[in-house]
């Protein structure tokens, strides 16, 4: 806890003791720091108000900070999740067009098509015989 933190919290107490009058809680506190700075000396160029405005925006603003690095910590997992399923999708894809072109090669290669696997058959002359075979 910092001074400023540890004063405005003394000064939340004073006036939990003293109770509530036509002056807002906030002012309270503001004066309450600035006499106990001038209590101690440690007056400072900038006023009390002004430090306790700047110590609770500070407060806050870490606050919002932890808040956002939580926040980018779950999306990163998040991210990495989502990087992982897609590498088993792309695994996926490519053994299956590694399938098929096995597939395809053993294709041609049984039916005499073109190693392109374009489904042309390589040019080949047929007797009067090999039509008759083919025809039965």
């Amino acid at each position: 806890m910092t001074q400023d933190e540890k004063e405005i919290a003394k000064a939340k107490e004073d006036i939990a003791e003293k109770g509530a009058d036509s002056q807002t809680e906030k002012d309270r506190v503001d004066e309450s720091v600035a006499a106990q700075e001038r209590a101690k000396g440690e007056e400072d160029s900038q006023n009390a108000k002004d430090r306790v405005d700047e110590s609770e925006g500070a407060k806050k603003a870490d606050e919002k900070r932890a808040e956002e690095e939580k926040e980018g910590a779950g999306l990163d997992a998040k991210i990495d999740a989502l990087i992982g399923r897609m590498d088993k999708l792309i695994a996926t894809f490519e053994a299956r067009a590694e399938a098929k072109d096995d597939k395809m090669a053993r294709a041609a290669e049984k039916y005499g098509l073109a190693p392109s696997g374009a489904g042309e058959t390589p040019k080949k002359s047929y007797t009067d015989e090999d039509v008759k075979k083919l025809l039965g």
